[in-house]
């Protein structure tokens, strides 16, 4: 670990001061308060004897032009370098191969650290310098890359050099709705997808994951995750169908999303409106709300009645209709939930998606489903849903954005269509991780220490991503947790 690499450092550093060790105690009781790593500084904040807790700046001797030029080729020439880079790890050979070229990663002397603390304490470094020296591991640990940001490289440097683009973050695919045009003409024919997939992603799964990642010290996350994709793909095949005749006649659906980037699949909510009745099983709560409909061949937004339903609850009952190629009388809406559901049940019987991570500036993050998109059959799957999403399907009130309809909406938008929670993934235990991943929820950073995890859990799986090539987020997978009430066959 390369954070252990950094303590050994440290520690060389401090062998004739033996000023660290007063610190650790204060890094194992949790007195650091805060940490993070802004423009190549570390900036902490370290509970002391005072009520306010105490200011901690730590920065490197920055390299130079010419330390900079020799790592980018360094690691260009090195295809092995370059892979694991792109992974987001930083593997220990690396710290050899610089040291061969006079450039050291880790500080060799006081004299290349720059500290201070508001404490009244003259030494330095003091106890609370002391304790954020030895947190840093665990920061580096988590992204490695902090170490060059702390020597004035940033991430986006080491990428290119490794022949990768970083890609910017991913950016927000919602728009106004008064950018989205209004499609002319009649509704697309139909056109039947084969959703007999086939697919490898279990065995991609257990052979590119490492069992026993750092962020899950609780044990070997692996098993958890390959149990969760067995009882999926099972409980699935063995879903019995409603047997009755539901009509969605006339009954609009729209999916108002939350506005952050990460959220629990709680605060997910349809809202039907007319011009129709609601099935007596699936009333929800009476509301209006201010949404786009189209006027006059525009978008424009209208106050208007209808019902509040939970994401999972309407989903419950999609996912147990047949898939229905025609839905005729039905609306736009109800039709393109017909078709996705079932091509998210085809992908999860199969085993054809990913996971990933979505986070928050906070360090909070959820995990979405991913098709794989490596078949022609799924990619067709796709594109024949991405012409049955109907216009401002899925909207965001307070920001007033909406998902473009079409391919954008399927293709360029992991937030395009969330579902219900995988209730049937028959994990049981009781951790934060495994709420993220198997039970709809979102990972809260409480902690500064947990700040990082979005990323450790993204490098993680890094391999899988890399392997599946052009992947394409659509859909979340899960299943329902307990029948509607409704005969099944």
């Amino acid at each position: 670990m390369v954070g252990q690499r950094w303590i050994e450092a440290m520690e060389r550093v401090d062998y004739n001061t033996n000023r660290l060790p007063r610190g650790r105690r204060y890094a194992r009781e949790g007195m650091v308060k805060e940490i993070e790593v802004v423009n190549g500084e570390v900036l902490a904040r370290v509970k002391g004897s005072r009520p306010t807790p105490y200011r901690v700046r730590i920065s490197l001797k920055k390299f130079g032009r010419q330390q900079k030029e020799k790592i980018k080729a360094i690691i260009a020439e090195n295809p092995a370098l370059a892979s694991q880079l792109s992974l987001g790890k930083l593997p220990e050979e690396m710290l050899a191969v610089l040291a061969r070229q006079h450039i050291h990663l880790l500080p060799a002397s006081w004299k290349e650290l720059t500290a201070s603390c508001s404490c009244p304490d003259w030494a330095n470094p003091c106890k609370h310098l002391a304790a954020v020296y030895y947190l840093l591991a665990n920061e580096i640990d988590k992204d490695p890359f902090i170490i060059f940001a702390l020597r004035g490289m940033d991430t986006g440097e080491l990428m290119k050099a490794a022949g990768f683009s970083t890609g910017d973050t991913k950016k927000d695919a919602f728009v106004p709705y008064t950018e989205l045009a209004v499609p002319a003409g009649e509704q697309t024919p139909w056109v039947e997808p084969d959703l007999t997939f086939e697919n490898a992603t279990k065995e991609a799964l257990s052979a590119l994951l490492t069992g026993s990642p750092l962020f899950y010290p609780a044990g070997d996350f692996k098993k958890h995750l390959l149990k969760a994709y067995r009882n999926v793909a099972r409980a699935l095949k063995e879903l019995p169908l409603i047997e009755d005749s539901i009509s969605f006649a006339n009954i609009n659906f729209c999916l108002l999303y939350p506005s952050n980037a990460c959220f629990a699949l709680s605060d997910v909510n349809f809202f039907a409106f007319p011009g129709g009745r609601l099935p007596d099983f699936l009333t929800g709560k009476k509301s209006s709300r201010k949404i786009p409909h189209e006027i006059d061949g525009k978008l424009a937004l209208k106050k208007t009645s209808g019902e509040l339903i939970g994401a999972e609850r309407l989903l419950d009952i999609f996912v147990r209709l047949p898939l229905n190629p025609t839905l005729d009388g039905n609306s736009p809406s109800a039709r393109f939930l017909n078709v996705a559901v079932a091509v998210a049940q085809a992908l999860a019987r199969e085993a054809a998606y990913l996971p990933e991570v979505i986070s928050n500036p906070d360090g909070a993050f959820s995990v979405r489903y991913i098709p794989l998109v490596n078949s022609e059959k799924i990619s067709k799957a796709i594109e024949c849903l991405a012409k049955i999403v109907p216009v401002c399907f899925v909207f965001r009130e307070r920001t007033r954005l909406c998902l473009p309809a079409g391919m954008p909406s399927c293709r360029s938008s992991p937030s395009s269509f969330p579902t219900w929670s995988r209730r049937f993934s028959g994990i049981e235990q009781e951790d934060k991780f495994c709420d993220t991943f198997f039970k709809g929820r979102y990972y809260a950073a409480a902690r500064f220490e947990e700040k990082q995890t979005a990323k450790a859990v993204s490098d993680w799986l890094a391999r899988l991503h890399a392997q599946a090539g052009d992947i394409s987020p659509v859909i979340k997978i899960g299943l329902p947790e307990k029948a509607t009430g409704l005969s099944c066959r």
